[in-house]
């Protein structure tokens, strides 16, 4: 194992991304593990390379990110002017739930922040519980192809949420009820389960032609992602249309209905509408 501090000390990009490409050859052919410390957003942006976690330190203890995003690094410490937060997984789940709050007349009341690998979850939730006085006004939605069960959900929030603290248990259980899912069918992707409903509409739109294309896939992501090629334009703009034509679908209720119910119980407490 070897250790070295700053690696990007006195660096400018380009020698900082042939370093990591060197670095990682030689990690490879003399079977070494290298972890070096980092403030650079050039070198966190290559996880292609090597693989990027980031130290958020709490009053309390330090948290692990696995892989890291501008609003994590942002937006842990920030408040928002909105009273409601969402946290997701991608940009196709941020479009989900805009769609959601949109329909329930909520869209100006909640903010949508995307947290990147489903495993930070967990460790966001942890960190919101530690710094946030109302964490009852936040929801962190996994997309529902992983950690679906209740035990799995209590196995990782332990892992990433220790301590010996007369709270801790109040503070674990806090932690885990700010977090939900979408409700997907068991072994199915969500870009699939996305694909699936828009060809069951069966309608004869642009996107539909797009979909029936489309026959088989390398990566489950290329189910949409094929779709966004094939259209030629903005990629939220063409999710935002892919999900206006689900929500048509009679099983979009029951997939949002966690999310759904969350923002009406909300919205009554709150007294959003008035």
């Amino acid at each position: 194992m070897i250790l070295i501090d700053e690696l990007d000390l006195l660096l400018h990009c380009e020698a900082q991304y042939r370093l990591v490409e060197k670095l990682t050859a030689l990690a490879k052919d003399k079977h070494l593990q290298i972890i070096f410390t980092t403030h650079s957003l050039e070198i966190g942006a290559m996880s292609d390379l090597i693989q990027v976690q980031y130290l958020s330190h709490t009053r309390e203890k330090t948290l692990v990110y696995n892989g890291i995003t501008p609003d994590i690094v942002f937006e842990l410490s920030h408040s928002s002017e909105q009273p409601l937060e969402i946290y997701v997984e991608d940009d196709l789940a941020e479009v989900i739930v805009s769609q959601i709050a949109k329909g329930l007349h909520l869209s100006r009341h909640v903010k949508v922040r995307k947290i990147g690998s489903a495993s930070n979850a967990f460790t966001v939730a942890a960190s919101l519980v530690i710094q946030n006085d109302q964490p009852e006004n936040i929801l962190i939605v996994l997309d529902g192809d992983v950690y679906r069960t209740h035990d799995e959900k209590i196995h990782l929030i332990k892992k990433v949420f220790s301590g010996t603290e007369t709270d801790h248990e109040r503070k674990l259980n806090t932690a885990l009820s700010m977090i939900t899912q979408f409700v997907l069918p068991e072994d199915t992707p969500p870009e699939k389960y996305i694909y699936d409903l828009l060809l069951d509409l069966d309608s004869e739109t642009e996107l539909t032609e797009c979909a029936k294309q489309i026959m088989s896939v390398n990566d489950s992501h290329e189910w949409l992602n094929k779709i966004i090629e094939r259209m030629h334009q903005d990629r939220v703009i063409v999710l935002f249309q892919i999900i206006q034509d689900v929500a048509e679908s009679e099983k979009w209720a029951n997939y949002i209905a966690p999310i759904r119910n969350w923002l009406i119980g909300k919205r009554n407490e709150l007294n959003l509408n008035s």
